[in-house]
């Protein structure tokens, strides 16, 4: 009986040995064999694709073809480029003096009054390149009452305006869009106030009904393209609306301006019053 007894034991253990080793026999058997390494893809070859060939039939200009700088290179030591009378020489300071000799410079500029700022625009026009760049000193000659004064001026001359810059509008004008400018980005000045706006609005206004305002003339385009970007401001775009239109109708098939760019950038300036919103409850 024992011996049957160990017999028995012995098949056990043997049968209980192949089923733990089963699985691994089975697993060694369903592993792949070895593949060697893919080769790598061969390269393309180029195709030509003659739809990519470009016949080059501009020639490089000639040295003598090539654009002058301004003033032809031949600018006097001194002098900077600009409207200045030829010969005149350039003071200290940067540019013509102020009446009572203050130089043309921000300095000098700031000094000036409301109605000290209106006649200095009427009388220089070299401050244009000064009022672009924002600088601190800008900002007493932008403050409410300057700009008003500056307004002020430009509707009291529209009048007696001839079509071209002889009372200075074009000045005015483009210290007014410069003041906007500023304002749009600056906290130092705020324009937004209603006896700015209305002062503001009435010298638009007094320009476009001026007689001459739209004889086809250089002056007229340049002064109109600055009044309606100052006219683009925000409270002063729903005025615009008359005036807008009126430009527009400079473009009209057959029109002496339809092809001139300078009444192109007034156009251009009455398009963005027109992009920006004309709307008589928001604006």
């Amino acid at each position: 009986m024992s011996v049957l007894r160990t017999a028995r034991k012995g098949l056990l253990a043997a049968a209980l040995s192949a089923s733990l080793a089963l699985p691994t026999a089975q697993a060694v058997q369903a592993a792949p064999p070895d593949r060697p390494p893919a080769a790598p893809p061969a390269a393309r070859t180029a195709v030509h694709d003659p739809h990519d060939d470009v016949d080059r039939l501009a020639r490089p200009p000639k040295p003598a073809d090539a654009t002058p700088v301004p003033g032809g290179g031949k600018l006097e030591p001194g002098r900077i480029p600009g409207d200045l009378v030829p010969g005149a020489p350039t003071p200290p300071g940067g540019g013509p003096a102020l009446a009572g000799g203050v130089p043309c410079t921000l300095d000098g500029v700031t000094r000036l009054t409301p109605d000290g700022l209106a006649d200095f625009l009427t009388d220089l026009s070299v401050y244009k390149r000064q009022i672009w760049t924002w600088d601190a000193r800008l900002a007493p000659v932008m403050s409410r009452a300057h700009v008003q004064a500056v307004a002020g001026r430009a509707a009291r001359l529209a009048p007696r305006h001839d079509g071209t810059d002889a009372t200075h509008l074009l000045e005015l004008f483009t210290y007014l869009h410069a003041a906007v400018y500023h304002d749009f980005s600056r906290t130092e000045i705020d324009l937004t106030d209603a006896p700015t706006v209305d002062a503001m609005s009435r010298a638009v206004a007094a320009l476009g009904a001026a007689a001459h305002t739209f004889d086809p003339t250089r002056q007229n385009a340049e002064t109109l393209r600055e009044a309606l970007t100052a006219g683009s401001a925000t409270g002063l775009r729903r005025h615009q609306l008359g005036l807008v239109r009126k430009v527009l109708g400079t473009m009209a098939p057959g029109s002496r301006t339809a092809a001139d760019p300078a009444w192109g950038n007034a156009v251009l300036a009455a398009l963005t019053v027109n992009y920006l919103g004309i709307c008589l409850l928001c604006v």
